[in-house]
């Protein structure tokens, strides 16, 4: 009889060979139920088409444009300042109030002044009197010299008589002496001859010494006639010098004065009465709002278009912007406040045109300054304002225009996806485009698409090129063909 440790050992070593051959027949049995079952082919899938919409591609007149900000400046802008440092005395205008050019705006203490231009003019009154002075000794000196000169004159007239007289008495005396020896005349008459020739030689000493006193004479007084100029020169100077300074202190007085140097509207007083304002200090501000200038910093190539005045900017066109004629125009745009439910309300819209166009570029940002010049109706914009230029550049009257909605970004460039009809169905096809400019959520595109194509503007997103699509929506209509309205397209 068999322990009970051995029967434990023939049962292990049963099961051990009784489970494989169990799993086998199982197997064996699957097999054959399920050759015995009919095959059950899946169901093929339903072809599912993309829904698009689709407009026809159109020309359309475009303005390519610039919405840039934009800085609000006065037209003008002025400073009050003196020239010579002194107190303010008295403000003429109040601040805010508008003045002419020229206007007085204020007055600095004019009392120094005013009594240096007192002592001034009793100065000038003074040397004025001592000019009339001296001018009355210069002509009375002119005068003496006239007469010492004409009795000069008279003087050499009696001694060219005397010479003569002289002369004829020499002449007489020497035919006398001849006639004496001769016996003709007697002894008495050569005396006399004698006598008479003395005479003349007496007169004609005489004369000449009355010459020479009055040559002397005419020297003497010639000199106190140029004395007498001197020092009319020498009080007329100093007149001239006391009218200087009295000039240069009217001046001076009427500085202390302080004009508007143009019309516009005064700012705040930043100096008080009272106060001692040093030369060149600020005291005020004047702004001339009657109109405006908006700086406008704008990228260096768009400035090309802006001289419109250039002829070549026409050329220029044609090589960069084919079918684009020029027509800048300009707006300056004040904002109005903000919505609550969004975006700003009716602002201000100006009309403006482009004045100063700066010649260099702004080295950080390589922009260039631009001025558009504007009314200001009602001084609504001031100084500082921050506003939106809005400049036309360029006119294209017959331009492709197509939503930005329809444009794929790839790594080959700009694309869209146009439908063509072929056998009945709608396929899908790209076309690469070449964008002019983009303007809000529409592009400009320069080449790549035709007028009258069928460009898919939605839905695009997963269509394959080349696989067909359904077009539910065409030009801004529903298509009356449900059938075709498949799920599963993406709108």
């Amino acid at each position: 009889m068999l322990s009970d440790k051995e029967t434990s050992n023939k049962s292990k070593k049963l099961s051990f060979w009784l489970a494989p051959l169990v799993l086998a027949v199982a197997i064996v049995v699957v097999i054959a139920i399920g050759a015995s079952r009919e095959v059950v082919k899946p169901p093929k899938p339903v072809a599912r088409m993309a829904n698009v919409e689709v407009v026809a591609v159109d020309s359309l007149p475009f303005d390519e444009e610039l919405l840039l900000p934009a800085r609000i400046m006065a037209s003008e802008t002025a400073l009050i300042s003196p020239e010579f440092g002194g107190r303010l005395s008295q403000w003429k205008v109040k601040e805010g109030q508008e003045v002419k050019a020229g206007e007085i705006v204020a007055l600095q203490d004019t009392t120094s002044i005013r009594s240096t231009l007192s002592e001034l003019e009793a100065a000038r009154a003074s040397a004025r009197a001592s000019v009339e002075a001296a001018e009355r000794g210069f002509a009375r000196a002119e005068k003496t010299h006239e007469q010492a000169r004409r009795d000069a004159e008279a003087v050499d007239l009696d001694l060219e008589a005397s010479k003569s007289a002289l002369k004829l008495a020499q002449s007489d005396f020497e035919r006398t002496v001849d006639l004496v020896k001769k016996g003709v005349l007697a002894k008495a008459q050569l005396d006399r001859d004698e006598d008479r020739l003395t005479q003349s030689r007496l007169a004609v000493e005489k004369v000449v010494d009355a010459r020479e006193r009055a040559g002397l004479a005419v020297e003497t007084i010639a000199a106190a006639v140029e004395e007498a100029r001197a020092a009319t020169r020498v009080a007329r100077a100093a007149l001239g010098e006391v009218e200087a300074k009295k000039n240069s202190l009217e001046v001076q007085l009427d500085k202390l004065h302080l004009r508007a140097p143009i019309s516009g509207v005064v700012e705040e007083h930043l100096v008080k009465e009272g106060e001692f304002v040093g030369a060149g200090k600020i005291m005020a501000k004047i702004y001339d709002l009657s109109s405006i200038r908006a700086l406008v910093n704008v990228p260096d190539r768009y400035v090309p278009f802006l001289d419109f005045a250039n002829p070549a900017l026409e050329k220029f066109l044609s090589m960069q912007m084919s079918g684009g004629e020029p027509g800048v125009s300009a707006r300056i745009i004040l904002p109005g406040l903000p919505k609550l439910t969004g975006g700003d309300g009716e602002g201000i819209s100006i009309a403006a045109k482009v004045g100063r166009i700066a010649q260099s570029a702004d080295p950080a940002s390589n922009t260039f300054t631009v001025e558009l010049e504007a009314e200001n109706p009602g001084h609504a914009l001031r100084q500082g304002m921050i506003a939106k230029a809005h400049i036309k550049l360029i006119h294209f009257p017959d331009a492709v225009i197509i939503p930005i909605s329809s444009v794929l970004v790839t790594d080959r460039g700009p694309r869209v996806l146009v439908v063509e009809a072929v056998d009945g169905k709608d396929i899908a096809r790209p076309r690469p485009i070449e964008p002019a400019s983009i303007s809000g959520d529409i592009v400009h595109v320069a080449s790549g698409l035709e007028k009258g194509e069928r460009l898919i503007v939605r839905g695009w997103d997963g269509v394959i090129p080349g696989e067909p699509v359904n077009v539910i929506k065409e030009d801004g209509r529903f298509n009356g063909d449900d059938s075709k309205n498949i799920a599963g397209g993406s709108e």
